[in-house]
């Protein structure tokens, strides 16, 4: 358990340090807000010395990422108690998500086999669709999930 608790802490540490130097751009190969390491710096640079002092590192503002996550009060800074209890949350949502994608895996192997092969994934995903079971998708049926994956903010 002091394992985890650490390991947590430590992700919640460095996904802040991530969420610093996020562009918020869209640019770069490394995914959503994330630039190139120069373009970072350039924005970073107020002094134009080509370098990051503690000074010019900021982080965004504090009403997002996972320091604001963490920081339950708002009050511009993280409690042990409130760490403690943003890790415990992040546990608990990691276990849940695990047991959903465990329950997706058994309801997807249908011939029980330990693999999901790309048929059983397709017949999986047109069951979800396929609200009234009739065995043919409707543009409503199609609507309905759309809806309901925005809901989730695209999970299902």
């Amino acid at each position: 358990m002091k394992v985890l608790i650490s390991t947590l802490a430590l992700a919640v540490t460095m996904s802040a340090a991530g969420y610093a130097l996020a562009d918020g751009h869209g640019e770069g190969k490394k995914g959503k807000g994330m630039g190139s390491p120069e373009r970072m710096i350039e924005r970073l640079d107020t002094d134009g010395d080509g370098a990051v002092s503690l000074d010019e590192f900021r982080f965004p503002r504090h009403d997002r990422g996972p320091f604001a996550k963490a920081d339950e009060n708002g009050d511009g800074a993280i409690s042990k108690s409130e760490l403690d209890a943003h890790i415990e949350a992040e546990r608990t949502e990691m276990e849940a998500r695990f047991a959903r994608g465990q329950a997706m895996f058994a309801q997807a192997d249908t011939d029980g086999d330990g693999l999901v092969t790309e048929a059983e994934r397709r017949a999986m995903a047109f069951s979800h669709i396929d609200a009234d079971n009739d065995g043919k998708v409707t543009a409503e049926e199609m609507m309905k999930m759309r809806e309901m994956h925005d809901r989730e903010g695209g999970h299902h």
